[in-house]
């Protein structure tokens, strides 16, 4: 009995370290499988080494310390998905368009040319709230398209609508020669560009990055422009300081 315990012992010395990553063959099946998961570990350790980013970015305590942190250090994992909407899911323009339709009393696809017709007409200016338009004896209300946006997006927008369907809305613009809402304020802002009706189809600010082949580059540059302007107008507005708010309601009393 006892030379069999030594045969044994001296059979398994070779059999664990060659056969550990195979259970079914090893004499210490528990031995095995703690030398397997301890190597699986130093791997994966080595493989994928904890940074020491995190603990050397949250030891620094001033905005000097961070600047002169290794730039390895700053490098960190963030979520782009949380950047802004500016569009509507598929499924909720499908489903504002199926509403739309019933209120309206149209087929689904009679309610997407109304829309498109409301959005080349300025709807998706926040001080239009009376816009109509009567497409094949059907009449739509921008009113009535605004709470069904309201409705099924929640926080959505006729804007963000638009945006979404912005490539329908050109097609069907294009068949009817529905010039976009800004055509009037481009013609008079650019009076050195020569657009056609095609191109003014596209004059609106649902169609400021739009990168499809088809957009005219006439409006995208007379967009960007414009854009441009508006920032710079609106970073040198000068807003008036609580004296001289104070001075006028003293002289008006």
């Amino acid at each position: 009995m006892k030379n069999i315990k030594y045969l044994l012992r001296k059979l398994h010395k070779p059999l664990v370290p060659s056969l550990c990553l195979v259970p079914s063959l090893c004499l210490v099946p528990s031995l095995c499988s703690a030398k397997v998961i301890a190597k699986a570990k130093t791997e994966s350790s080595s493989e994928n080494p904890t940074p020491e980013s995190n603990s050397a970015l949250d030891a620094a305590k001033s905005l000097e310390e961070v600047q002169n942190l290794d730039p390895q250090v700053l490098k960190v994992q963030s979520d782009q998905s949380q950047k802004k909407i500016d569009t509507l899911p598929p499924d909720q323009v499908e489903e504002v368009i199926r509403q739309f339709a019933q209120k309206s009393g149209a087929s689904s696809g009679l309610a997407t040319v109304g829309i498109a017709a409301l959005c080349q007409a300025g709807g998706t200016n926040a001080n239009n709230p009376s816009l109509k338009r009567t497409i094949n004896g059907v009449v739509f209300d921008l009113q009535v398209l605004r709470g069904v946006v309201s409705y099924v997006t929640e926080k959505g927008t006729v804007r963000q609508l638009a945006k979404s369907m912005r490539d329908a809305i050109a097609r069907i613009s294009l068949v009817n020669d529905w010039p976009g809402p800004l055509a009037n304020a481009l013609v008079k802002e650019f009076p050195d560009k020569k657009f056609d009706s095609t191109d003014l189809i596209y004059a609106a600010e649902y169609h400021d990055d739009n990168r499809n082949p088809e957009f005219p580059p006439a409006i995208a540059e007379a967009l960007a422009i414009r854009e441009a302007r508006g920032r710079e107008a609106r970073r040198n507005q000068v807003k008036p300081s609580p004296k001289s708010k104070n001075k006028k309601k003293k002289k008006g009393k």
